[in-house]
């Protein structure tokens, strides 16, 4: 596990979701990258939230800042619209053999139409990589203590 591709559906999933084991990984030198599928905007009426896509896209670039994972080129769907395509599996192609990528990360394959792309990554690496690899999914190594205003991660 050399070079790790973290894959979130909204822009907050990598940070929140495998951020901890991210930061983990990147300070016992290894190379950690992510991409987002959707364009996110959250709105939130149980949480009186709405926050703007551009909002959230500078909040989940200062997040990566701090870990130090490296944020990727990638055309994301509308919020709502991602679907499994062609198109999207060779850009993710791309990545996998242009960065050497032998792991890859996903926060929560049932996340908005992700588990097409978490089954395929997961056979392509089997075929490309290493027949061992399995796919892994990561609901959340991050928690959030709300009577503190703080965040936890186990490193």
């Amino acid at each position: 596990m050399d070079n790790i591709l973290i894959i979130g559906a909204h822009y907050d999933d990598t940070e929140l979701g495998v951020g901890g084991t991210a930061a983990k990984l990147i300070q016992s030198g290894k190379k950690a990258y992510k991409i987002t599928l959707t364009d996110t905007r959250v709105v939130s009426r149980d949480m009186n939230l709405d926050i703007s896509k551009e909002k959230v896209m500078q909040n989940s670039h200062s997040a990566c800042e701090c870990i130090g994972l490296e944020e990727l080129e990638f055309e994301t769907a509308l919020y709502g619209q991602l679907v499994y395509s062609q198109k999207t599996m060779q850009a993710l192609e791309h990545i996998i053999i242009e960065r050497k990528i032998d792991t890859v990360f996903f926060h929560f394959a049932d996340d908005y139409q992700l588990e097409d792309i978490f089954q395929w990554c997961t056979e392509y690496l089997q075929e490309n990589v290493d027949p061992e690899i399995v796919g892994i999914e990561v609901c959340s190594d991050i928690i959030y203590h709300s009577s503190e205003n703080r965040f936890d991660y186990d490193l």
